[in-house]
């Protein structure tokens, strides 16, 4: 098999012959189309994104990082949640980019962010 070609081409050229016969035919049906300006090739970069999501509790801040305190701290926490009070929270999210040495198997460009 010729570098590039997949044996789910032959059905996708199929099912795109019938889909540009019927929209020439008398009475086309309405059909969504996504036009790819060239062609993609999937690869296998190992470059990722990580996000972590972080809830914080203001109201239920510890002094030190000790085991103790935080278990007294969680304590009061699930009790309020138990009991259905109003509790204060943040969101805060961590991001970690990948290094552009990170991306291979395909062109990177980096762009200028606005």
């Amino acid at each position: 098999m010729p570098q590039g070609t997949r044996p789910e081409d032959h059905s996708k050229n199929k099912y795109a012959k019938e889909r540009d016969d019927i929209a020439r035919s008398d009475h086309p049906q309405a059909c969504k189309r996504r036009n790819h300006i060239q062609p993609t090739k999937k690869v296998n970069c190992p470059a990722q994104i990580y996000i972590i999501e972080i809830a914080r509790f203001p109201d239920f801040k510890i002094e030190e990082n000790v085991k103790h305190l935080r278990d007294k701290q969680s304590k009061k926490l699930k009790k309020a949640l138990i009991d259905g009070k109003v509790v204060k929270f943040e969101r805060v999210y961590i991001m970690k980019l990948p290094a552009v040495t990170e991306h291979t198997g395909h062109p990177f460009r980096r762009r200028a962010s606005h």
